[in-house]
């Protein structure tokens, strides 16, 4: 049974983009999507979409992340130290189709442990995870503990990386609210260029149209939770073409399209090493390179505030 409900362009109008969005996606606890004849529907009553489209890129599908999906977002991003192995250990099971693991606890203090159990807590009581009993007492498994993962619709995704494109949606939104700019905010939003704007397909993570003293602005911000090397900044530096394009076409010919690639922190640290090359190669792009804890600091300086590292 289809439980969705596509308001029409009329109702679209009424209900606000937001809403219509999260209607026709059918109201997710974590991550749904809209496609096909659904979402070209509602495009032409979303000025984000419709400005894409008009400037030649076809909007094949957009994902909603429910209020489940940000609550565990934000808990992932607040406790990014405490559950950094953790995550990983989920994301590895999930992958390969587990939905039950153990996870080695690797903090050496007890306080950390402390730290990791009270993270692992929160996300118990957000309806991620659960965890086992701890019956296996063998010297080689005292140091595991089991867990069981949600095996609702929308879990692997988030878990496998899209965690991170909800936590940087919520910070630009809650910022955006803050210094009150007017935003539009979509994510997970699948395009399609035409031929004279390269002929790519890709998913864009988040991307925001705002108003920021009587200008409007495109940010797209490209979510990374794997190793620096996979990040591919010529692909990147393409696609902001196409965008810095789109944006001439629909007449903002004096504006370019800011980005930046978010990671986790541990990511970042990674600069000092032989991955710091990443940083000059999308320095030299225009495209900034933030973790979770400086995030919110860019939004702020691109919306006008002041912005910095913090």
């Amino acid at each position: 049974m289809n439980d969705r409900l596509t308001p029409s362009p009329n109702e679209a109008m009424s209900l606000g983009a937001e809403q219509a969005l999260r209607l026709a996606a059918g109201r997710p606890d974590w991550i749904g999507t809209v496609r096909g004849s659904e979402l070209q529907e509602l495009v032409p009553s979303d000025p984000l979409l419709d400005m894409l489209y008009q400037g030649g890129l076809d909007v094949r599908s957009a994902g909603v992340l429910g209020k489940r999906a940000t609550d565990v977002s934000l808990t992932l991003g607040r406790d990014a130290r405490a559950l950094g192995d953790w995550l990983d250990d989920a994301r590895l099971a999930l992958q390969a189709g587990r939905t039950k693991f153990r996870h080695r606890v690797r903090q050496p203090s007890r306080k950390d442990r402390i730290g990791a159990l009270g993270a692992l807590r929160r996300l118990s009581d957000l309806g991620l995870i659960r965890q086992g009993p701890f019956q296996d007492q063998r010297a080689e498994y005292r140091n595991y503990w089991p867990f069981t993962m949600s095996a609702e619709r929308g879990v692997r995704r988030l878990v496998t990386g899209e965690w991170l494109t909800a936590l940087a949606a919520e910070v630009v939104r809650d910022q955006a609210q803050r210094m009150g700019v007017p935003a539009t905010v979509r994510t997970l939003v699948e395009l399609e260029a035409t031929a004279d704007l390269g002929g790519w397909r890709g998913e864009l993570d988040v991307l925001v149209l705002a108003e920021v003293g009587g200008r409007r602005r495109l940010l797209w911000l490209e979510c990374k939770t794997g190793a620096p090397q996979h990040i591919k900044c010529d692909r990147l530096a393409r696609q902001q073409g196409a965008l810095a394009e789109v944006l001439g076409r629909v007449g903002w010919a004096s504006e370019v399209p800011e980005v930046v690639v978010v990671v986790p922190p541990a990511i970042r640290a990674s600069r000092e090493d032989a991955q710091g090359r990443l940083w000059g190669d999308l320095a030299a792009r225009h495209i900034a390179l933030v973790d979770t804890h400086q995030l919110r600091g860019w939004v702020k300086y691109v919306l006008g505030g002041q912005g910095g590292e913090e």
